[in-house]
């Protein structure tokens, strides 16, 4: 799965230049890459024992943190002004479509904000994931996906 998601990301960081190329740009094309976000939408868990049980073996995984991280991120974005910016996958957590939403709407204010073109390549956790979940008190909760 990595292999064909370093050719698809490679494809694109091609076609890209080709397009900025044949635009006439004169300046040298800034490109940012940021991977694996697992994004997971804060109105999908409550804090309670099942969240707390799922994060203590998520494998690094901060999603306490994650709107804060994405804030920074954006921060950073929006002074460095890059021209493209990349996000491969994985996008969510597990393809909830609440955090895929949420996600969508915090890239595309910083599209806007920043001038950056942004794309998007999902990831083996964002599409068609049987365990897209939302957390309530003791009970991980089936949610729709992608």
């Amino acid at each position: 799965m990595h292999k064909n998601l370093n050719k698809v990301l490679l494809l694109c960081v091609a076609l890209l230049m080709v397009f900025f190329t044949a635009c006439g740009a004169e300046k040298d094309l800034e490109i940012f890459i940021a991977s694996d976000i697992h994004y997971l939408d804060k109105d999908l868990y409550d804090g309670g024992e099942a969240f707390q049980k799922y994060t203590e073996n998520s494998n690094g995984r901060n999603f306490l943190y994650i709107d804060e991280v994405v804030e920074a991120f954006s921060y950073e974005i929006e002074n460095k002004k890059p021209d493209v910016l990349i996000i491969s996958g994985d996008l969510t957590n597990n393809g909830e479509k609440n955090s895929h939403l949420k996600l969508a709407e915090k890239l595309k204010k910083l599209e806007g904000s920043s001038g950056a073109k942004v794309f998007v390549i999902p990831g083996n956790h964002d599409i068609d994931n049987p365990w897209a979940r939302g957390f309530e008190g003791s009970k991980q909760i089936l949610t729709d996906n992608i």
